[in-house]
C-alpha cells in the first residue's frame, strides 16, 4: 500500500523526528521533516522485537516476537508474531496457527515461507508455509519438517531451491 520504500526495523523510539517503536519507512514527502514515518506503536511497552522483514505481493510483512504491535484502541485483531501492513496498521496473516519467533522470510514459486527460531514448544516447527485466504487474516500457516529439531535463522532461495541455515 505504500509502494517501494526503505524500511528500518530495530530497537528505537525515534528515527529522525518520527516517534515510533522499532519500525518506520522512508517517505521523502512525509510531513515529518526527516522523511521517516512510524509504523505501529509509539511506546516501548509493546514488547515488540522485529527480526524479519519481507513482502507478500505488494504488502510489507514483519516477523518476530510481538502481540501488541498496533497502538492501543486500534480496531481489529492484534497480530501475533507475523503481520502485514495495510497502509495504516498491522493486520494478522492468519486467524489460527502462527509461527513463533519468526527469524526469516523467503518466497519460492509465489509461496511464502517463514523460518522459526523459537523451537522450544512441542507444536513449533523450524519452517512454515503460508497459504493465502480470501483476506489476509483468513490465510493459514502450515508447519513443515516435523522431524527437524533446532532452529532456522535464515531462509535463502538459490537456483529455485529453498535453503535453511541454522542449528538443526
Amino acid at each position: 500500500p505504500i509502494g517501494d520504500c526503505l524500511i528500518a526495523v530495530g530497537t528505537f523510539t525515534f528515527i529522525g523526528d518520527a516517534r515510533t517503536y522499532g519500525m518506520a519507512y522512508w517517505n521523502p514527502n512525509a510531513q515529518s521533516g526527516s522523511g521517516w514515518v512510524g509504523m505501529g506503536r509509539t511506546d516501548q511497552n509493546s514488547g515488540t522485537n522485529i527480526y524479519a522483514v519481507g513482502n507478500l505481493g505488494s504488502r510489507i510483512i514483519i516477523g518476530g516476537i510481538f502481540g501488541s504491535i498496533n497502538p492501543p484502541g486500534t480496531p481489529g485483531t492484534q497480530p501475533t508474531n507475523v503481520a502485514a501492513w495495510d497502509g495504516s496498521k498491522w493486520v494478522p496473516l492468519s486467524a489460527t496457527q502462527t509461527p513463533t519467533t519468526v527469524s526469516s522470510f523467503a518466497t519460492l514459486n509465489s509461496t511464502l515461507y517463514a523460518s522459526s527460531s523459537g523451537f522450544n514448544l512441542p507444536n513449533t516447527r523450524a519452517l512454515y508455509r503460508y497459504t493465502a485466504g480470501g483476506t489476509l487474516d483468513t490465510g493459514t500457516w502450515t508447519p513443515l519438517l516435523p522431524d527437524v529439531a533446532g532452529q532456522v535463522n535464515k531462509l535463502v532461495v538459490f537456483n529455485n531451491e529453498l535453503y535453511l541455515f541454522g542449528s538443526m
